[in-house]
Order: structure tokens, then sequence, then C-alpha cells
């Protein structure tokens, strides 16, 4: 009897560091995930600036010509 307690408790061992594994894995995978929407946002960003920045001049452009 004394065996399948000890059975029971490796089992239970290796079921916790499966678990622990898995939800190691899925941080680092959430981690990732998070890095490159970051990325992603900060490219949408400045591609955002870019055009704000064009729209800007051209509105420059245009009321210089209005002024002329």
């Amino acid at each position: 009897m004394p065996e399948r307690g000890r059975s029971s408790d490796e089992a239970e061992g290796n079921w916790q560091e499966v678990r622990s594994d898995w939800d190691q894995h899925i941080k680092r995978i959430r981690e990732r995930i998070d890095a490159k929407t970051a990325a992603h946002d900060a490219e949408v960003a400045e591609r955002d600036a870019e055009w704000a920045e064009a729209d800007a001049l051209d509105a420059i452009d245009f009321a210089s010509s209005a002024v002329a």
C-alpha cells in the first residue's frame, strides 16, 4: 500500500510540473504577442505621424497660395 501512495504523489508532482511548464510556455507566448503588438502599434503611430506632417505641410502650402 505505501507504494501506491508514493506513486500517487509522484504522479501529482509530475502533473504539477507539467502545469507549471505549460503556464511558463503560455507566459512566454503572451510576452511575445505583447512585444509584436507594441512594435506594430509603434509602426502605425509613426505612419500616422508622417501622414499628419504631410497634411500639415499641404495646409501651409494651400494657405500660402491663398494669401498670395
